[in-house]
């Protein structure tokens, strides 16, 4: 008994590490976290070490495909998402009690994870415009975004080299140069870079950016450069 169940263990393992190497991201240890949220048994069992492998590689899955579709706000994919995950990790038929419990506890997780971490990623490269004397031609940078549109959620990690004192630095839409994201979550601006979360920002403009990133930029401030030092389009 013992010896199939550890072979069972080893199967279960196995499936989980080619699962996540599909996913193509690292596993972050908020993963596990929300997996062991779920989890009403009894922790440091052979089934909860195999409920625990699977919940991961579940969320890894599940997680990758609600940031390529952009819909993470959407509790019915979200759902449908989580349930064929759990399901490649459980196959049905799930005959006894724990079994299905099991299943469940991956189902619920899984959502979790994709509501939290589910967000569409964006980025942008920095650099001055070529030619115009308005931005600095030395200056570069770069821009990583994750859109979280159910919770009106925009985090973002900026970094720029070879530029004066940046003042500032927003998300502009490419129609008009107007702001429509602040991004000043971050006071240090002394440092060549900026991360923060935006919150509460409206439906309208996370929906227009996640549909149609190219028609927004990325512009950072400086002193010299108030306009606008170097700047980037969001991109996919």
């Amino acid at each position: 008994m013992r010896k199939k169940l550890g072979l069972a263990i080893v199967m279960i393992s196995a499936l989980s590490m080619a699962v996540a190497s599909q996913a193509g991201a690292a596993t972050p240890p908020a993963y596990g976290a929300k997996c062991n949220a779920s989890w009403t048994g009894k922790r440091g069992t052979p089934a909860y070490r195999l409920y625990k492998k699977g919940c991961v590689a579940a969320a890894v899955t599940a997680a990758k495909a609600a940031q390529e579709a952009g819909d993470s706000d959407d509790d019915a994919a979200n759902a449908t998402r989580a349930a064929a995950a759990c399901r490649v990790q459980s196959p049905p038929p799930r005959k006894t009690k724990a079994a299905r419990a099991s299943f469940r506890a991956c189902v619920s997780a899984v959502v979790a994870v994709q509501q939290v971490y589910g967000g569409r990623p964006l980025a942008a490269t920095l650099a001055g415009v070529q030619g115009d004397a308005t931005t600095d031609q030395d200056g570069t940078g770069s821009a990583s975004f994750t859109l979280n549109q159910g919770h009106g959620q925009i985090c973002y990690d900026v970094s720029w080299t070879n530029l004066g004192v940046v003042s500032g630095l927003h998300i502009h839409a490419a129609s008009d140069n107007s702001i429509v994201v602040p991004l000043d979550n971050d006071t240090n601006l002394t440092d060549g870079n900026a991360k923060g979360c935006v919150q509460n920002v409206s439906k309208d403009v996370m929906k227009a950016i996640r549909q149609h990133p190219d028609q927004y930029y990325v512009n950072v401030h400086t002193d010299e450069y108030a306009a606008g030092a170097i700047r980037g389009a969001l991109h996919a």
